[in-house]
């Protein structure tokens, strides 16, 4: 009979369990895809003081990413796996490029071909700010600009 009362009572705190478990991948499954909008609502812009011009990414909702280097451009695929960015191969164009700027293409190849990167979106002083790692442990920040027009 004691039994019968304590599982009665130990029930509601295993479905609660199980709720919150839930709860948490709908909000990882929420952050995920808020994370995946938040990127394709900008072009994310970085601008290495070594460079004449920035580098500015582009994140569509067709998962296609292009990146301008101030000289070539360069393409693939992405996808948001919690807070990292699954990105594909990027293809580039092969025009001559200015020093400066084919080190800035080089560094765009470096963080993103092919690789799984650490991504965090902040705000600040009401500015978008995309933080990427490297895998040295580099941190590059990309600033937003919201397109109107943009797929």
């Amino acid at each position: 009979m004691k039994m019968k009362y304590l599982i009665l009572a130990l029930l509601p705190l295993s479905l609660m369990a199980c709720h919150k478990a839930n709860n948490e991948t709908n909000e990882a499954i929420v952050q995920t895809n808020n994370a995946a909008v938040t990127l394709a609502e900008y072009n994310w812009t970085y601008q290495d003081s070594k460079a004449s011009k920035p580098l500015v990414l582009a994140f569509n909702g067709d998962q296609k990413l292009s990146i301008e280097t101030g000289c070539n451009n360069q393409g693939g695929t992405w996808n948001v796996e919690g807070n990292t960015l699954v990105i594909s191969p990027l293809v580039s164009t092969m025009m001559a490029c200015a020093d400066d700027l084919k080190q800035q293409e080089q560094l765009s190849m470096a963080i993103f071909s092919e690789k799984k990167v650490p991504f965090e979106i902040s705000t600040t002083n009401d500015q978008a700010i995309l933080t990427v790692t490297d895998e040295k442990g580099q941190k590059y920040m990309f600033t937003g600009t919201k397109e109107t027009n943009k797929n």
